[in-house]
């Protein structure tokens, strides 16, 4: 980048403004654009953050979805697709390999420091993967966002964790509070939002079936306000993510 300024110099103002009212897919980038006037959102193919969505002021910074499933739950897309306005994403639980399964006992003690050693003499159980897809279509003024398993051992715990700056104000039917960073909020029912300024995104309904603040395999977010809801698989659950700008 240095070498082509110093030799052609500075580019040029660009003319062309930034639409406003758009939705395309970006298959080689793996991305996924919408802008409806203040609201924009982005959608990512290979990626734990799965999505990002702003409106005026207000921010999501992502949504990361996650199962406690042999080190293989997190919701990674490798497939996104986009058809008469519905995004899919599906992930197919395989992120590594010889996961999700077991490495079977040798039969025979082993010290701890031989462990990797032994792990091609041992037999391997291989389990179902944890498939999983993201749905998602544009309403008035929002997102339709669906989140359903396919595939994978049932009661296993899983979370869909909205992450947002801190800042912000967190309100319900009976709470309003301004949460600081590293702090995690639990949505068990009905809707909540986050407010910045006159902007607000909501979440809703809930879902609350565990409540663990740190859930095996999941990845954290301590400079964020995290928004957790939780269930036991399998999970069929549809979220409104609603954006509205209030006097």
């Amino acid at each position: 980048m240095t070498y082509a300024m110093l030799k052609y110099g500075e580019p040029g103002r660009e003319r062309a403004g930034v639409p406003g009212d758009f939705s395309r897919l970006f298959p080689s980038n793996g991305i996924w654009r919408l802008r409806r006037g203040r609201m924009s959102a982005s959608f990512f193919r290979g990626a734990t953050r799965t999505m990002t969505l702003v409106y005026g002021e207000a921010e999501l910074t992502s949504l990361k979805i996650n199962q406690s499933y042999f080190g293989v739950g997190h919701f990674v897309a490798e497939n996104l697709a986009l058809a008469e306005g519905l995004g899919v994403l599906r992930s197919e639980g395989q992120s590594r390999a010889h996961r999700p399964g077991y490495d079977m006992p040798l039969g025979r003690p082993v010290a701890p420091e031989q462990w990797a050693a032994t792990v091609a003499d041992r037999q391997w159980r291989p389990l179902a993967p944890c498939t999983s897809e993201l749905r998602v279509r544009e309403v008035d003024g929002g997102l339709y966002i669906r989140y359903r398993t396919l595939d994978g051992h049932p009661g296993v715990t899983a979370q869909m964790a909205f992450d947002f700056p801190a800042g912000g104000v967190w309100e319900t039917d009976d709470t309003c509070l301004m949460p600081l960073a590293g702090q995690v909020l639990f949505l068990k029912r009905g809707e909540g939002a986050m407010r910045f300024g006159n902007d607000v995104i909501g979440i809703g309904p809930g879902a609350h079936a565990h409540a663990m603040w740190k859930m095996r395999d999941s990845e954290q977010a301590p400079g964020h306000v995290r928004v957790l809801l939780t269930f036991v698989t399998p999970v069929d659950h549809t979220v409104l993510l609603r954006c509205q700008r209030t006097p």
